[in-house]
Parts: structure tokens; sequence; C-alpha cells
């Protein structure tokens, strides 16, 4: 849910005409850290299918 919060805060910025240094370095920082959490949430993502696919494999070996 924070990401999704995040790239509402990134998309409404994007419709303003942003001078500040300061507030699109911001902005920036926020992208970054919206695709550092992706990548975390993909790695858990695939832990889950992992998961879930060991005890099938397991199955299949007997």
């Amino acid at each position: 849910m924070q990401l999704l919060g995040i790239r509402s805060a990134i998309e409404v910025s994007e419709k303003h005409a942003i001078e500040s240094s300061s507030l699109l370095q911001w902005r920036h920082k926020l992208r970054e850290a919206v695709e550092e959490g992706d990548e975390v949430l993909r790695g858990f993502q695939q832990r889950a299918r992992d998961d879930e696919a060991a005890p099938n494999a397991a199955a299949d070996d007997q």
C-alpha cells in the first residue's frame, strides 16, 4: 500500500511544473524507493511461489 501511495504522489507531482531542485531530487529519490520496493516485493512473491512448488516437487519424487 505504501508503494501505491508513493507512486500516486509521484504521478501527481509530475503534473505540476516543479522548478525547485530540492523537490526534483526528492521526487527522484521517491522513484528510486519505488523501484527498490518493487524489487523486494518481487523477491517475496518469487519466494512464495518457490515455497508453494516445493511440496509439489517432493510429492512428485515419491
